[in-house]
């Protein structure tokens, strides 16, 4: 299911359409580094604008990002759930779903 939040980028709002397994994953992100989820998402656009990579589709870019630590921290989210397969790729309360 896909939830869309509004954040703030160097000021600009913006709407950022994700599933929600992808929100918990950028949600212990900046729990993780002690930031707010906008905050992150700031330095994450800036990261990638760096790069010089193509930003047409920003919402893609954080799946990837959020993938990739998923599956580095894989360990942590798998407790979590309670059904078999990839479905930590599901982070979050299942309730969600």
């Amino acid at each position: 299911m896909l939830r869309t939040r509004k954040i703030r980028i160097h000021g600009h709002s913006t709407s950022v359409r994700l599933e929600r397994g992808f929100w918990a994953i950028l949600d212990e992100m900046a729990r993780a580094e002690g930031k707010s989820v906008g905050r992150l998402v700031t330095q994450l656009y800036d990261e990638v604008r760096r790069t010089e990579a193509d930003l047409t589709n920003f919402a893609s870019c954080l799946r990837v990002i959020a993938l990739h630590y998923g599956i580095y921290y894989a360990d942590q989210f798998a407790p979590h759930t309670k059904t078999k397969g990839p479905a930590w790729l599901l982070v979050g309360n299942s309730n969600e779903r």
